[in-house]
């Protein structure tokens, strides 16, 4: 299993758009047409709906 960890950066964090602002970007890029054509189908045909997950990065508030 691959692992990949960084180190946690303040900066990083509050250059995620918010929530409305990272959906809309999302869906006006064909995020969820994508989502659902390419990962969707190798996480299903290999049983691994329990076990990987995809995300919409985003942030709530600034630190």
């Amino acid at each position: 299993m691959v692992d990949i960890e960084k180190p946690y950066s303040i900066s990083a964090f509050n250059a995620l758009p918010d929530l409305h602002h990272a959906q809309g970007e999302s869906i006006a890029n064909g995020g969820p047409e994508l989502v659902n054509n390419v990962p969707r189908p190798l996480i299903v045909r290999h049983g691994l709906e329990s076990a990987l997950g995809v995300g919409l990065l985003h942030r709530h508030f600034d630190l």
